[in-house]
């Protein structure tokens, strides 16, 4: 499904049309048709299995590391040890367990997906779908290599063969606890989205009550689907808009390094710098009293509920806004994240100092899909997405290619609202 975040940077980034290639192949698989694949027994579970499915990692880690003692060449026992490993941000003690078991082992199934479960966690997304397709290859009813494959899927936004390789990945090993969570997750909501609106179709008659219920079920479960984190419940009444940025200036030399957008809460304006690397809203806490803003009961801490913000001809409600202590930059009031903004075309352009919204191009179904590459489009960069993140693969003095955050400016570390 095509977002906001997912196609934004236009001809300034076109000398790097090579990037558009690699990702879009990226998800070019011959793996992309369902197998006919068995569905496994379920194991019994071991004392260390046990200690992962509980997510008590460094006790699995302790367990796995004794029995692979006594079966050194267990290549099972090994990979279940990586992604354990992995589970506690032990990266490169994971990676340093794949390395000892590739070299006799370079072409089983079992190898290459923990070895794309390393490369995925280490930021190199095309090398582990590589890895992936070779462990597809080698056997294709690998349960766990369809479940890495979706995770790479997702960081492309392909959401649909996102759902369709944790579906193929549950009905071959139900068991795993990993492919369990993926399923219930992803699978089961969007399953439970389509049951909730056939429903709403069927019943005309409805009450108000009744379908705001609904509604605010399907907008909790849609928000598992796609990376589109929504803090504000968004109106799009308006079909496009422009808004005025405004210019920070930080130096005698009347350089510029920020831009703000003007907001309007219950009782004041504020300046919110405009952040692409952050989630929502966040503001000062003076601005929060000022606007005697509190938190709803039970809502994470440092954050206050603010029933409608207004930006231009744009109106959010029922927003979760963070709190913050510490002071901004440029006396700003706070910041916002232009993920706020994600059900629009999203064009930011500094030199006018001006940030333009438009219509999504129109994608069918209910549920998110597969992004896709429209004419109106075509010379736009598409980007890995995770959260609010962008991130684009960079190839420094054409040696290590990496991936970066798109970021407008570098802020406080905040807490991302939920």
């Amino acid at each position: 499904m095509l977002s906001s975040f997912d196609l934004f940077y236009r001809s300034a980034l076109r000398r790097h049309q090579w990037i558009v290639v690699a990702l879009i192949c990226s998800t070019c698989s011959v793996f992309g048709q369902a197998a006919a694949c068995p569905s496994l027994p379920a194991p019994v579970a071991t004392e260390a299995d046990k200690a992962y499915s509980e997510e008590r990692y460094a006790d699995a880690e302790n367990l796995y590391v004794k029995a692979l003692a006594q079966r050194p060449k267990d290549i099972e026992l090994a990979a279940a040890l990586v992604r354990t490993l992995l589970r506690e941000e032990k990266i490169s003690q994971a990676s340093a367990q794949v390395n000892d078991i590739f070299p006799e082992n370079s072409r089983s199934a079992v190898t290459l997906t923990a070895l794309a479960e390393v490369q995925l966690r280490q930021g190199l997304p095309w090398l582990a779908m590589k890895s992936v397709d070779a462990a597809l290859a080698s056997n294709p009813c690998n349960a766990r290599s369809h479940l890495v494959r979706s995770r790479v899927l997702r960081l492309d936004s392909m959401y649909a063969s996102e759902r369709e390789e944790i579906q193929r990945a549950y009905d071959i090993d139900p068991a795993d606890p990993d492919i369990q969570h993926a399923w219930k997750d992803v699978v089961s909501s969007a399953n439970e989205v389509k049951s909730i609106d056939q429903s709403g179709s069927a019943m005309g008659d409805l009450d108000l009550k009744a379908r705001q219920i609904a509604t605010a079920s399907v907008q909790s479960l849609m928000s598992r689907l796609s990376e589109n984190s929504q803090t504000c419940r968004v109106l799009p009444a308006i079909g496009s808009a422009t808004l005025p940025l405004l210019a920070s200036i930080e130096d005698k030399k009347r350089h510029i390094y920020r831009y703000q957008l003007e907001v309007q809460l219950a009782q004041s304006k504020a300046k919110l710098l405009v952040d692409t690397a952050a989630s929502g809203l966040y503001i000062s806490r003076s601005l929060a009293e000022q606007n005697n803003l509190n938190a709803d009961a039970g809502a994470p801490q440092d954050t206050v509920h603010v029933d409608e913000v207004n930006i231009g001809p744009l109106e959010f409600h029922d927003c979760t806004v963070g709190v913050s202590d510490t002071s901004f930059p440029d006396k700003a009031d706070g910041i916002i994240g232009t993920d706020l903004l994600a059900s629009y075309l999203i064009a930011l352009d500094f030199r006018s100092k001006r940030l333009t919204l438009a219509p999504l191009p129109t994608q069918p179904g209910l549920l998110p899909e597969d992004r896709s590459a429209p004419r109106e489009l075509k010379d736009f960069l598409p980007v890995y997405r995770r959260r609010q993140y962008l991130l684009l693969p960079i190839t420094l003095d054409n040696k290590s290619r990496t991936l970066f955050v798109l970021n407008s400016f570098s802020a406080p570390a905040c807490p991302t609202p939920p």
